[in-house]
């Protein structure tokens, strides 16, 4: 109990900085968030990033509007950012990245000043872009010739070892790569024998 006057000098970041004073402004609202939510919490690349995405999102809504007034900031508004940055020829992970960090900002602003927003949180309900399917890759045929002759020049796969292999020969496992059917030695449990 002798610590506990110590408790004083122990208080949040929030409660340093009063967010009553902060004017209808986009700009304000993200210096502040950056201050308060970002810088020192996230590392600097990323902290880097987020005011990157967020300084985007301002200078499309002053282009848009002529002002950077918060409460007139509206979900239409994201999803013409959003639709401005797949026009731009962004990708759509790094489309996802900002508004991810738009909606991260946008929440805080809501559980800050719940009255900031009177419409509700605009970045709310956007679903992320879909991404296209990856492309599967595989060992080209001269990768699986490589392969196999870096297996072949290894010892230890020319021995047998255990009760299992006793007098008998490994057996072969087919796999599809590079496009074609490929068969490698492999040291496989009977039970997994290929037939």
């Amino acid at each position: 109990m002798e610590n506990v006057h110590y408790l004083e000098q122990f208080t949040s970041r929030k409660e340093k900085t009063s967010l009553d004073d902060v004017p209808d402004s986009l700009n304000e609202w993200m210096k502040r968030y950056m201050q308060l939510a970002v810088i020192g919490v996230r590392s600097e690349e990323v902290t880097r990033k987020i005011g990157l995405h967020l300084k985007r999102f301002l200078e499309f809504f002053i282009k848009s509007y002529g002002h950077d007034r918060i409460s007139t900031c509206l979900k239409r508004d994201v999803l013409a950012w959003q639709r401005s940055l797949q026009s731009q020829g962004l990708a759509p992970a790094t489309i996802n990245n900002h508004m991810a960090s738009l909606s991260a900002f946008t929440t805080w602003v809501q559980t800050q000043d719940p009255n900031q927003f009177p419409a509700g949180d605009p970045a709310q309900g956007i679903r992320e872009l879909g991404l296209p399917p990856l492309e599967p890759r595989a060992l080209s045929d001269e990768q699986v010739r490589s392969l196999k002759n870096v297996c072949d020049r290894l010892e230890r796969f020319h021995q047998l070892k255990g009760r299992r292999w006793k007098g008998r020969k490994a057996p072969l496992k087919t796999y599809r790569g590079g496009g074609s059917i490929q068969r490698i030695w492999c040291h496989l449990p009977n039970k997994w024998k290929m037939t």
